[in-house]
């Protein structure tokens, strides 16, 4: 008799320790699209996200791995709004950069300061690396040569996508006939 009650009783109390509450809202994520990334030797150091919102501006996001720590798994973020085409302004300005004699540029983000600093390398050539400071406390990119910035900002149209340009000659095989 004990033990048919136990089994009667046993199920009852492991469904009262599941409480389910109504009242929270799941907000839907939004998934990020990769517009490029700096990688090397398989680890990625800079990497740039697209968030689409229809509602608002899309999202620019820039996750990269502080230069200056040993500890690898360390990232940080900076990212601001497409207001008023932001994210082209700002990538014409970088690469823009490797062709002037200008050392750097400074821009304000929503929760610091980015600067954009290039310098000349005798290894790499010239190359740039962003500085965003953020509560007093600065955290820099590793060196970004211009060939991996045109990558990073999807810029890079070494191999441009060949479907496309199909479709342009046929549409102009059409509009001649």
């Amino acid at each position: 008799m004990k033990k048919i009650l136990l089994l009667l009783i046993i199920p009852f109390l492991s469904f009262g320790q599941i409480s389910v509450n109504k009242n929270i809202k799941i907000e839907k994520k939004i998934k990020p699209e990769l517009i490029g990334e700096f990688r090397s030797m398989g680890t990625t150091y800079v990497e740039c996200n697209k968030y689409r919102n229809n509602e608002t501006a899309d999202y620019y996001s820039f996750t990269f791995r502080n230069a200056d720590s040993k500890n690898i798994e360390e990232l940080h973020e900076f990212g601001f709004y497409d207001l008023d085409n932001a994210f082209e302004n700002f990538s014409a300005m970088c690469l823009d950069g490797f062709e002037k004699l200008d050392n750097y540029f400074s821009i304000n983000v929503p929760d610091g300061e980015l600067t954009v600093r290039y310098i000349k390398s005798p290894a790499l050539g010239r190359a740039m690396y962003f500085v965003y400071t953020e509560n007093n406390m600065s955290y820099k990119t590793h060196l970004i040569t211009k060939n991996k910035a045109k990558k990073l900002f999807g810029k890079d149209q070494r191999f441009p996508n060949l479907l496309d340009n199909f479709k342009e000659q046929d549409e102009q095989f059409r509009r001649e006939k």
